[in-house]
């Protein structure tokens, strides 16, 4: 499913949460990428090589001391690997050189945790990976013990949004054979979302009209999620819901059904390129409170660039200074 599995570290056990996770999600033998970013202060008109190097050293002690617990308590094959420059743009770069099949981060890092639900490079990440996202909640993370065990996370329930789409089922596999590993259960979710039209009186022609529908459309989607529930072989329970806000009504599902994991394509009915996720992902990447898994349906190759990256690419005004890069450079963005 995931055979290389790309993990940014800090350094801080935070960061370090993610990897009971991969040992679960990603199959034994799988290449696990232990990467750790050295950012510059851009502010700084000196930096001193000697100070450099001892951090350098430090990072390649750190990710070796990790990379043999790995080996230890899992059945991954690590790599370790320092880079230096931009976090979010340097972790973009070598998931895409790397060709990584999995980006695992944690919502926050050596920063700490604070009242955002993503930390800054968290964020950057997410809005621009063209691959399959980890995230794990940082704020769900209790142990602050450099020897904890990796042993392989556990799930009890397995949250699987559906919209008919052939899109949304392309997850079934990695949610079965993940659920058929921890012993959990997915839960199917459709939400019957009532149309929106005007009408200035109650018990109008329209009104029962639109209910009747609607109850034909919650009849229909119960009969295809059990359907698709019937084709899987870990326990499955279904539910549909009617809510005008899909989004909201799977968060509630998720937090009334004590969900720990949340699996979502990462595009649906819609099937734009445009952005690499689609609504609902975005909406649990930057909302939810859960692990969340999103797989990636669309080729990176195949996703349009937003403006600003488009922008980005271009040699700055005088006076502007570049201290970004692009997914596919691998180095600073010229300044003319």
């Amino acid at each position: 499913m995931f055979e290389r599995v790309l993990a940014p570290l800090d350094g801080s056990a935070l960061a370090a949460s993610v990897l009971p996770h991969v040992a679960r999600i990603a199959p034994a033998g799988s290449q696990t990428l232990l990467l750790r970013v050295l950012e510059q202060n851009v502010e700084a008109t000196l930096n001193d090589p000697l100070e450099w190097r001892m951090r350098r050293d430090v990072a390649e002690v750190y990710l070796d001391d990790v990379a043999r617990r790995i080996g230890l308590d899992t059945e991954l094959h690590p790599v370790s690997r320092v880079e230096e420059g931009c976090a979010a743009d340097r972790i973009l770069a070598v998931a895409r050189e790397w060709d990584a099949q999995l980006i695992a981060l944690c919502s926050h890092g050596a920063g700490g945790l604070n009242a955002w639900n993503l930390n800054s490079v968290a964020f950057k990440v997410a809005q621009r990976t063209g691959t399959s996202l980890l995230l794990v909640r940082g704020y769900q993370f209790s142990s602050d013990s450099p020897d904890e065990t990796l042993a392989s996370e556990s799930y009890r329930r397995i949250l699987v949004p559906m919209d008919g789409s052939l899109r949304a089922e392309h997850v079934l596999g990695a949610a079965d054979a993940i659920a058929s590993g921890t012993g959990a259960t997915i839960v199917l979710a459709h939400v019957v979302q009532p149309p929106r039209y005007i009408h200035r009186r109650s018990e109008s022609v329209v009104e029962s009209i639109v209910d009747g529908a609607i109850n034909q459309f919650i009849s229909e989607a119960q009969s295809y999620l059990d359907e698709v529930a019937s084709g899987l072989q870990s326990p499955t329970e279904v539910r549909v819901l009617r809510d005008r806000d899909p989004a909201a009504a799977l968060h509630a599902l998720a937090a009334d059904e004590g969900v720990d994991l949340v699996l979502v394509s990462a595009h649906g009915q819609s099937g734009q390129r445009y952005w690499p996720h689609g609504g609902l992902a975005t909406s649990f990447i930057l909302h939810g409170t859960t692990t969340l898994l999103v797989l990636q349906d669309v080729p990176w190759d195949d996703l349009l660039p937003s403006q600003a990256e488009m922008s980005a690419s271009r040699p700055p005004a005088p006076g502007q200074r570049a201290t970004g890069t692009l997914p596919g450079q691998t180095g600073p963005i010229p300044v003319a």
